[in-house]
């Protein structure tokens, strides 16, 4: 929050760092009171899903929230593809395909 010498009907809008997003509410407001309306909003860390599947290997998931990590693991006798996700504002590498190992 940025600011001072609130009066009342003044609001404020709140946001947070990268990776996190702010609970309910985000938006307070002064009261005739002088007092807000309600707390400010906690921050909570940005919830992923799970990973793309990836045929023939398994994967270890060290967290669902903001750069967590997840390693992909070969089955016997195969080998990591890579692909890039298009369209993100950020590189985020994950394994496409998982090829047969040819000797």
């Amino acid at each position: 929050m940025k600011g001072t010498n609130f009066t009342f009907g003044s609001k404020v809008t709140f946001s947070c760092v990268k990776g996190f997003v702010p609970g309910d509410p985000y938006e307070i407001q002064c009261e005739a009171n002088l007092k807000w309306n309600s707390a400010p909003p906690v921050c909570q860390p940005v919830t992923c899903g799970e990973p793309p599947h990836v045929g023939n290997a398994d994967f270890t998931l060290k967290g669902k929230t903001y750069l967590s990590t997840v390693i992909y693991s070969c089955a016997e006798g195969y080998r990591l593809g890579w692909n890039v996700c298009p369209g993100l504002s950020f590189l985020f590498f994950y394994p496409h395909s998982i090829s047969e190992l040819e000797c």
